[in-house]
């Protein structure tokens, strides 16, 4: 069955964007589903000058993984949740949505800087389309989560050890940061 990303992994999270904020650039996160992160990380960053860059296939896992649809969420649900956390109509204009595959999206989109990024892709391939992008522009932290799943830990693992990344464990997700930040 899928991981969600549980309370206690909320609370890691929301620790390290908040010491992250001393830090230059926006917030990103990749792999949102139906946004159980998404409307945390809108939440937090609402009364900071911070941008939430959120990337999303909305169309599960890619098909050639064989776990294809897997796990598809719509952007719609993903919308009506940040809307509801923030108590907003819309969604509110620091959150900024990019739809589409992170090979194609994230070049383009992501923002030149980044203190804070979490990666919930599952796959290795998925992983390594979103990490390296972010990784020349990642000024703090990057959370990745399922790295001690059982179905997803190997490949989250594999993606980390071959970016070269140092990395802590914490309640089953990597806390990665690059070499040269130590």
């Amino acid at each position: 069955a899928p991981m969600m990303v549980s309370p206690e992994q909320h609370q890691v999270i929301e620790r390290l964007l908040c010491a992250s904020l001393i830090l230059p650039g926006d917030v990103v996160e990749a792999g949102c589903n139906a946004g159980s992160t998404s409307r945390l990380l809108a939440h937090w960053l609402i009364s900071t000058s911070r941008n939430l860059h959120l990337f999303d296939s909305f169309e599960g896992l890619p098909p050639s993984s064989g776990f294809g649809g897997l796990m598809t969420a719509t952007r719609s649900s993903l919308e009506s949740a940040i809307c509801e956390q923030c108590g907003t109509e819309s969604v509110p204009p620091h959150v900024k949505i990019h739809e589409g595959w992170f090979r194609s999206t994230m070049p383009q989109k992501l923002p030149e800087q980044i203190c804070f990024a979490f990666a919930d892709c599952d796959l290795y391939e998925s992983m390594i389309d979103a990490i390296k992008p972010i990784l020349p522009r990642l000024t703090g932290v990057m959370v990745l989560h399922d790295f001690t799943h059982e179905r997803w830990g190997s490949g989250v693992r594999r993606a980390v050890s071959e970016l070269g990344l140092i990395v802590t464990e914490r309640e089953g997700m990597a806390i990665a940061w690059k070499a040269d930040q130590c």
